[in-house]
């Protein structure tokens, strides 16, 4: 659970019963045990003591709906079906502390009630209500709340399927029972007013986005609310200084370490400005945050449409996703939006008009190159473009891998060398854990060193350089003191269109430290192959196309003599279904360090002929001297500042 208010979510109730302020002092008759009718009519612009009228009232209703006496019967069963978990029939009452299956995903969709309105359309308004009843008699108990059903994500969504089933049955034939009108009404206003409540808001976290959205449409869901207004000018004020404001940096990346959470902020951010009751001033501000957004996340998107899987992103097609209904009306109204949509809708074999293809950012500590802009299916050929995106950087923990230093390389028409990507959003399930560990990364890592406690840093990527020949970075992966592990500087050198070269430099103070340089490939490069003279590995997909991987020396520095090793490692992002792993080649170039500088050095060379004779592609010539690295190949030649200040400062 990420947030300290979840964790004290019944100390937070208790709270409540004794409000601090003239915003929560009517609070206190919703968690009372005898609360009746009466007890709420404050919250009305025009108190009644009448349950329909009070419905219609509440909620603009025509005509007030006919509430009968009782509760829903809370006997037989319910079906709650949350995909892609298997189907559980639940007899009633339910028990909500109960984990009926061990993921957490299911545990907090299953108390956000998203399944509700499934259960209405399949099993009728009968099983329905006892469902909804059941958990708002559940949710007034300070003694029986469970932190997951806290969770400020689940309660944000909780507050709208609330809002939403209590509209939809007051138009339904069948009447109401008067238990679940109260307790529904009852459990709403809570929700409404802990939403507001400072002492449970979520700063700096798309969860604090999402419980002002809930707060906001909720709010105007209920017309009839006494504190409407002021619930929704304490939503929009938080979302512009809290969430806006501290949620994007000043290079317009979205601090939750992955383009994935990028997207879905900046659909959060769309469906908000959708709302006809913002004012003018927000409008232009969720418009201007929306453009900043999308322009710096067209660099992550890779040629098949997905985004590189950095952190916790799932592959899906953006173009897509940019499609669909919510995004219509930005792309009639912005031209901006509409350019960048149509390049990623663009099918044809040339590139789309001229523009930058590289981009270095640097405070989120990403970097994304590439050779041209198509997309789709003009995109996925062997002569398609090759991308290189880098990542070493740290915000926050939030959606944070042990990345740093990582890459992943798309050519050939797909993905070559890959990121683990989401799994699940649940760190308790094996599969998602192993996809965050430093082993399901391109990068060096050391033996025994545990799990690296990340630190943000004045210079996350120390220098970078953009041509449209060849572009470079440095990262720099630093250690905790402590930790014995030296400090890693890498250099990815993208030498358009083909080739990679990746150098890792870092001293030893002493001989022996074991270190591993890994890289994960894509399951479509299942062919390993050493070649004849033992200079490289062949990863190679059917069509026998794929990478070359040769180790490099460099002069003046303990370069490393690797020996490689393949190991098969579970692809937790290439399934054909959510939740299912396929297994892949991962190649380990294992070393032992000597004392001082050590330097580990190798070339990716791409392979579009299937026929390429790789023992002619020829090497570079790499030496280092006093925190510089010169690089000599058939076609390129550079000094590069690695350890030292650079000499110029860097483009890009």
């Amino acid at each position: 659970m990420p947030r300290k208010n979840t964790d004290n979510a019944q100390s937070l109730m208790e709270r409540l019963k004794e409000p601090d302020s003239d915003l929560e002092k009517s609070l206190a008759p919703l968690f009372a045990d005898h609360a009746s009718w009466r007890d709420l009519k404050g919250f009305l612009i025009r108190p009644t003591e009448d349950p329909g009228r009070f419905l219609q009232e509440l909620f603009g209703l025509e005509s007030p709906p006919e509430i009968v006496a009782g509760h829903p019967d809370l006997r037989g069963s319910v079906t709650v079906d949350l995909p892609p978990h298997p189907v559980q029939t639940l007899e009633f009452p339910l028990d909500w502390h109960r984990r009926y299956l061990p993921e957490r995903h299911w545990y907090r969709r299953f108390h956000d009630l998203s399944w509700i309105a499934a259960t209405l359309q399949h099993q009728g308004p009968k099983t329905a209500d006892a469902a909804v009843y059941d958990y708002c008699r559940y949710f007034r108990d300070p003694a029986g709340i469970q932190v997951m059903g806290w969770d400020e994500h689940v309660l944000a969504v909780r507050v709208r399927v609330l809002a939403q089933y209590l509209i939809q049955r007051c138009s339904m034939a069948e009447p109401l029972p008067e238990g679940l009108a109260f307790e529904g009404i009852r459990a709403l206003l809570s929700h409404l007013f802990v939403l507001a409540d400072k002492r449970f808001y979520a700063p700096r976290h798309n969860h604090g986005l999402m419980q002002d959205i809930a707060l906001a449409r909720a709010a105007s869901l209920v017309p009839g609310l006494a504190e409407a207004t002021r619930l929704n000018q304490i939503a929009q004020d938080r979302f512009l200084k809290k969430q806006v404001q501290q949620s994007i940096d000043p290079e317009h990346i979205h601090k939750e370490n992955s383009p994935g959470y990028q997207f879905f902020f900046l659909r959060l951010l769309n469906r908000s400005s959708l709302d006809p009751d913002l004012g003018e001033d927000l409008r232009a501000s969720l418009h201007q945050a929306k453009l900043d957004l999308v322009r710096s996340l067209q660099f992550f998107i890779q040629p098949d449409l997905k985004l590189a899987a950095f952190g916790d992103t799932k592959r899906f097609d953006v173009a897509a996703e940019m499609g669909k209904r919510g995004f219509r009306k930005w792309r009639q109204q912005d031209p901006e939006f509409k350019s960048i949509y149509q390049m990623l809708m663009n099918t044809a074999r040339r590139p789309v008009a001229k523009r930058d293809t590289d981009r270095v950012f640097r405070s989120a500590g990403y970097a994304c190159f590439r050779t041209d802009w198509r997309f789709g299916e003009a995109a996925l050929q062997p002569d398609g473009p090759t991308c290189l995106f880098v990542k070493s950087g740290f915000h926050t923990r939030i959606h944070k891998h042990q990345d740093d230093g990582s890459f992943q390389l798309f050519g050939l028409g797909q993905e070559l060398l890959v990121d683990a990507g989401s799994y699940a959003n649940d760190r308790d399930i094996p599969a998602t854990a192993e996809g965050v560990a430093a082993s399901s990364h391109t990068l060096l890592r050391f033996e025994n060193e545990g799990r690296l406690r990340e630190t943000l840093r004045a210079r996350i990527l120390p220098g970078w350089q953009i041509s449209d020949e060849a572009s470079y970075v440095v990262c720099d992966h630093a250690a905790d003191e402590g930790t014995g592990r030296p400090n890693v500087r890498r250099l990815l050198l993208f030498l358009k269109p083909f080739d990679l070269l990746v150098v890792d430099l870092f001293e030893a103070a002493e001989a022996g430290q074991r270190c591993v340089s890994q890289l994960v490939a894509h399951p479509a490069l299942s062919q390993v192959e050493t070649e004849e003279a033992g200079l490289g590995v062949l990863l190679r997909r059917q069509d026998r196309r794929g990478i070359f991987i040769r180790p490099n020396p460099v002069q003046n520095a303990h370069s490393l003599q690797p020996s490689a090793e393949t190991r098969r490692w579970r692809s937790l992002g290439y399934s054909p279904a959510e939740w299912q792993v396929v297994e892949t080649k991962a190649l380990d170039f294992a070393h032992t360090a000597r004392q001082g500088m050590n330097a580990l050095a190798y070339q990716v060379r791409i392979l579009p002929d299937p026929d390429q004779d790789v023992s002619r592609i020829p090497a570079f010539g790499l030496s280092y001297e006093k925190g510089h690295l010169t690089v000599q190949g058939p076609s390129y030649a550079a000094r590069i500042p690695i350890f030292a200040r650079p000499e110029k400062p860097a483009k890009g």
